[in-house]
Parts: structure tokens; sequence; C-alpha cells
């Protein structure tokens, strides 16, 4: 159904262009080189086929991910239905005085963005937002504090992305005998054939091509939530506001919750220099994850990933189905530079509001 399976030691090799970078290379790297190669040719047969079914002609099947325009921006994190802002407002509402909420709605209606550059304005209303929200008093229930550190991310973000899910679709039957998966299965499926058919959900095309590096998963869309946290989406402005009687180690955000998010965000992030020699470039542009997630991780890079989702054990919660995605960590791949200093710098540098004494 997806081609033929190929092998690093059956590829004729003599057909293989090789980088300019790998030419010189041990046979090591040339073998991984291959290998990965072949793995991305398959996966993108994969994603071949399910374009084929949705759409007919692959080549007419818009791409997965879809760049947001700075008015759709402004909609999404700043004053549309279900912004980042309104959310805020909605969390911030039950540990707040009714007059300092009303306040507080109306300065943000004031710093509406507006003007020719709307990217550059709603960067300057955030980080207006960041200030005050560091001015208003915390609890252990409401930590404006770490809501502003929040914002102040979401500030140093160029690119959001949202997701355009293609349609879900089913296969043709596939009829199977007990004897083509072994003779154990003989008591498990009974006499005779049995009728398979795989179902690609909206998200699989995505899916397919994050975890590209990963064979043994068949539903590769529903990782997707796992994967994206931290790197890809970053976590809900609710996290830091919750109606639990007592603290608990998920709603702690202390010096320490601070430093681990930023050794999570600036460790180093490897680019394959050959790369720039590959007919892959179209797909580092149009997927960045891609390689962020497959590459490092086949590269033996496990200690240096900033792609690596943030954990489930600490105060950040993460919406399953996120409306809108992207991360100064992605905006580094896009970009091939490091994570934005200026960002990291205030994070670093600025003062402590609010300490309580289960956050030590």
């Amino acid at each position: 159904m997806f081609g033929c399976h190929l092998s690093a030691t059956t590829f004729p090799l003599h057909l293989v262009q090789f980088p300019a970078c790998l030419r010189q290379e041990p046979w090591s790297q040339c073998y991984w080189w291959i290998s990965s190669k072949l793995h991305l040719d398959q996966e993108f047969c994969k994603v071949r086929y399910v374009m084929r079914r949705v759409f007919g002609d692959p080549k007419e099947a818009p791409p997965p991910l879809e760049r947001l325009s700075p008015d759709q921006l402004v909609s999404a994190l700043w004053k549309g239905e279900g912004s980042l802002v309104e959310e805020l407002l909605q969390c911030m509402g039950p540990h707040l005085d009714v007059d300092v909420l009303n306040d507080l709605k109306s300065k943000i209606s004031d710093h509406d963005p507006y003007g020719s550059n709307l990217q550059m304005e709603l960067r300057k209303s955030l980080l207006w937002l960041r200030d005050e929200l560091r001015d208003l008093p915390c609890s252990y229930k409401c930590r404006n504090d770490a809501a502003a550190d929040l914002i102040h991310i979401y500030a140093s973000t160029k690119c959001f992305f949202r997701v355009r899910e293609y349609k879900t679709v089913t296969s043709p039957p596939v009829y199977i005998s007990p004897l083509d998966l072994g003779p154990k299965y003989v008591d498990k499926m009974g006499p005779g054939f049995q009728e398979y058919c795989k179902t690609y959900g909206e998200n699989y095309c995505l899916g397919q091509l994050i975890y590209w590096h990963n064979q043994a998963s068949a539903d590769p869309d529903c990782n997707l939530a796992r994967a994206r946290r931290g790197c890809l989406t970053l976590p809900d402005i609710g996290s830091f506001y919750t109606k639990s009687q007592k603290p608990s180690r998920e709603r702690i955000y202390s010096l320490r919750t601070l430093r681990f998010m930023l050794a999570r965000m600036v460790r180093s992030i490897w680019f394959p220099t050959w790369l720039e020699f590959s007919h892959w470039n179209f797909w580092m542009m149009l997927f960045p994850t891609l390689f962020v997630n497959g590459l490092l991780r086949t590269n033996g890079q496990q200690e240096k990933q900033p792609q690596r989702p943030w954990p489930k054990d600490q105060v950040w919660v993460f919406n399953s189905a996120p409306r809108i995605f992207g991360s100064p960590m992605m905006d580094a791949v896009l970009n091939n530079c490091p994570l934005d200093k200026e960002m990291v710098h205030w994070l670093k540098s600025r003062p402590s509001v609010f300490e309580a004494m289960w956050d030590g």
C-alpha cells in the first residue's frame, strides 16, 4: 500500500547523493544518514497516501500547518472569543476584587493593539499586561507573577500556527488470515479471514511527519498532545489559578521551577548542517518539528533537546486540543538561531514579587 520497504543494507548506494559534509565521514555516519532518509521516504509515502485519499492529487493538499496573520494573532491572543486575555480574566475573576478586575478590563481595552504593524503593537500590549500582572497581589491560589512570566513568553514568540485538520478517511478493507500472522494467532482470530480497515484521523499527516522516526506508532496523531507540551504549545494561562484549598506540588511556582523551565528552553539545539545541501529543506521549513523531534533523537542528543515535552508533575497545564501553537523554541528552529536572549535575560533577572513558604 505504501510502497516497498528498503533497508540501508540493500539500498543501491551508488544512487545515493551524499551531502558534501558527509562525503568524508566514516561509514557509521553515512549509514545513519541513509537510514534516516529511507525512514523519511517511507513516512512521506504514508502521508501522500492519505492526501491522495482526501484531495485526489497530493500536490493540491494544503499544508497541515497554517501560519496566523497579524489580525488572526490579535484575535487569538488579545480580544477574540476564547483568546488568551479573555481566559486570563476568567481565571482571575474569583480571586480579585470586582473594582480591581473592572479597572484591569478597562485598561486592557485602552491598550488594544492597532496600527500598520499589528504584530509589534500586540507585543507592546502583551508586555504592558505582563507588568500590570506583576503589580497585582498574589496568593498560592492566584499566581499573577507566574502568569506574567507566561505572558512574557507569549510576547516573545514571533510565529504562531494553527492546525488545518484534514478529513478522516478509512482505507479499503484488507482481509487477513491467521496464517499471515503466525500459528499463535490461530486460536485468537479463529478460522477464516478477518476484515481490517485503518482509519486515518484529522491530524494523522501532521503526527506522521513529526513522528517519522518512530515507525512502531500506528496512530502518531494520538501522541501529538504529549509531544507538543512546552516545545510547541505554551501552557494554559489557567495553570496558575486554582480553587484548591491546599497547595500541592503541582501548584508550586518557585525559583526552582523557573530555573527548570529556563534549563529546558535554552539547552543547545543541534542544527544538522547537511540539511542545507538536501532537498529536504522544503520540509524543514514546512514542518520544523519533523526534524527537531526526530533527527535529534536518532543522533543520541536526548539530554540536550529543548523540543522534549514539559513534564506533567509541574505547575503547567496544557490544553489537549489547543487552538493555536507556537513557542520561542520553535522560532529558534525556524530562524536557525539561538533562543531569544532578551526573553531569557528578563526571566533570569526580573525580581521576585511573591514567594510562598512551600515554594522553597
